[in-house]
């Protein structure tokens, strides 16, 4: 179960504690994402109300904003188990990963109408906005064993697609309304785009890839026998460096560095699970 979403000025560090939004009733939050022009946020909640997204205000509790909840759309019907929604901030969208009815919805936030629906997708569960072009990037499974993940242009045609091995751990892609059926799946962070260097990076299992979208060529990373999974990564802007969450052969989680070209780890750290002060 989720407990809280939480703010944290990372110069500092510390907690800002009025921005803080607590859950009820078990409420789980799948993901969450920034619009980096306004500060306002999104999350899916992919079990309440069968799965719905919400859009938070910077400051959730400042009584002149709106906290918005999302389930139905006019033309479409209804979000089933949604698993990840990030911003096209650029172009004023919202991209939703439909997981339970096997689509991705791009979404207007000016009146917050479908504009475009991806179908036949299976589970996918990690969407991220290509915003050099404004196509999009969907990642999902051909089958229990193999990702895939689908490069769709601007107009909506479908540019390119690569499999990889990837298992499910379940006996089939049926979708559950469970929480272990979304615990199951791999988390919407193991996939993210440096619109910088136009390269877009992903993970699974012990894997990390790296494709250069101009040429396509990908680039794979097998972190064994040092690092036996992975659970997430982002984007050092600046550098191009990836920062990968991995599980140590040792038995602990930590957090490395890889360099731009997915050919080095530069660093690793341990990561503490204490809270902050």
């Amino acid at each position: 179960m989720s407990l809280a979403i939480r703010n944290i000025e990372v110069n500092t560090p510390r907690k800002i504690d009025y921005r803080n939004v607590f859950l009820t009733n078990g409420r789980i939050v799948q993901s969450v994402n920034i619009n980096q022009l306004d500060g306002s946020f999104v999350t899916t909640e992919p079990i309440e109300n069968d799965g719905q997204i919400v859009v938070y205000p910077q400051s959730p509790h400042n009584p002149i904003y709106d906290v918005n909840v999302y389930k139905e759309f006019a033309g479409y019907g209804n979000l089933y188990v949604p698993t990840d929604a990030r911003f096209d901030y650029i172009r004023r969208k919202i991209w939703v990963a439909d997981t339970g009815n096997s689509k991705v919805v791009k979404i207007g936030i000016n009146d917050y109408t479908i504009e475009t629906t991806f179908e036949d997708i299976i589970l996918p569960h990690s969407v991220v906005p290509e915003t050099n072009l404004g196509g999009v990037f969907i990642k999902g499974f051909s089958g229990v064993n193999t990702g895939i993940v689908y490069y769709y242009k601007a107009n909506g045609e479908l540019d390119d697609f690569f499999t990889f091995p990837c298992a499910l751990g379940r006996s089939s892609t049926s979708v559950e309304l469970s929480n272990a059926f979304v615990k199951d799946l791999p988390v919407p962070t193991t996939m993210v785009y440096d619109h910088v260097r136009w390269r877009l990076w992903w993970t699974a299992g012990s894997f990390v890839y790296m494709m250069d979208v101009r040429n396509r060529q990908v680039v794979q990373n097998d972190l064994q026998p040092v690092y036996v999974d992975t659970r997430g990564l982002d984007i050092d802007l600046g550098s191009g460096n990836a920062f990968v969450a991995a599980f140590r052969n040792h038995g602990y989680w930590g957090l490395i560095q890889i360099f731009r070209d997915n050919n080095d780890i530069s660093c690793h750290s341990y990561i503490d699970f204490g809270g902050l002060d």
